[in-house]
């Protein structure tokens, strides 16, 4: 179990992204870094991987990442801290998935909206928290996953769920916007 983030409501839709920029507010950290990441180099050992082929690369203008000495930049170091608390989230995420799994809290989920030109949108294929088997959790499980942070995660996965009406919105505003010939603005969630 992994969670996935819903960027249209259409086959090939991304409704995130506004041309070539990031349209939302918040931007998940594993895109903040990009391109670098973490990459394990043995059992013991992680490194800093960075992908070449990015557009925005430049070996002649931009901050460096190491010196003329070839010792890490600040930027590096900056950088690494942050690939390396990423890492630590998908562990955190990779056991929050399995708590759920083990509580049984997971469901099927399909998102169903109607457009205002009566147009059906519905989007199906993934796993949501089940309300039900959450308020059939026992105490004793409750108040293991208020201590080891599943029940925070839970509700902000819950609170998520309401992007989805933003995410209408935006294809709502994207359509209106094509059939004007781009005079209508598209709204910032």
């Amino acid at each position: 179990v992994a969670p996935v983030v819903v960027f249209g409501l259409a086959q090939g839709e991304n409704l995130v992204l506004e041309g070539e920029r990031w349209g939302y507010r918040y931007a998940p950290a594993v895109l903040r870094a990009y391109p670098f990441t973490m990459g394990r180099a043995d059992a013991e050992r992680y490194v800093v991987c960075i992908d070449e082929s990015w557009k925005g690369l430049s070996r002649t203008e931009g901050l460096p990442i190491f010196d003329e000495a070839g010792e890490p930049t600040q930027m590096l170091t900056d950088l690494q801290r942050l690939v390396s608390a990423i890492e630590v989230e998908v562990e955190r995420t990779r056991l929050f998935g399995q708590w759920l799994v083990d509580n049984k809290l997971l469901r099927d989920m399909r998102f169903d909206a109607t457009l205002s030109d009566g147009q059906k949108l519905s989007a199906d294929g993934f796993l949501s928290i089940d309300e039900d088997a959450l308020k059939q959790l026992s105490d004793a499980r409750i108040l293991e996953g208020h201590r080891n942070g599943a029940m925070e995660l839970v509700h902000m996965q819950r609170l998520s769920m309401n992007n989805m009406r933003r995410l209408v919105e935006r294809h709502q505003a994207r359509l209106l916007e094509k059939s004007t010939g781009g005079q209508a603005a598209t709204q910032t969630a």
